[in-house]
């Protein structure tokens, strides 16, 4: 990828489209989140992704 990078910390894994800073292209950007998950109980979690380009 190429072009201008935006970093911010987020505290949920959760993106909005609608939201992207006027800087990006609508149609050209990828998002990479790092991290760790803090789980609240001990159980099993699902992590799941809605993706037009794969994942």
């Amino acid at each position: 990828l190429a072009g201008m990078a935006v970093e911010r910390i987020d505290k949920k894994v959760y993106f909005d489209p609608a939201a992207l800073p006027k800087t990006i292209e609508p149609s050209t950007y990828s998002i990479r989140w790092t991290g760790k998950v803090k789980p609240s109980y001990t159980e099993t979690y699902t992590f799941s992704t809605c993706a037009d380009d794969g994942v």
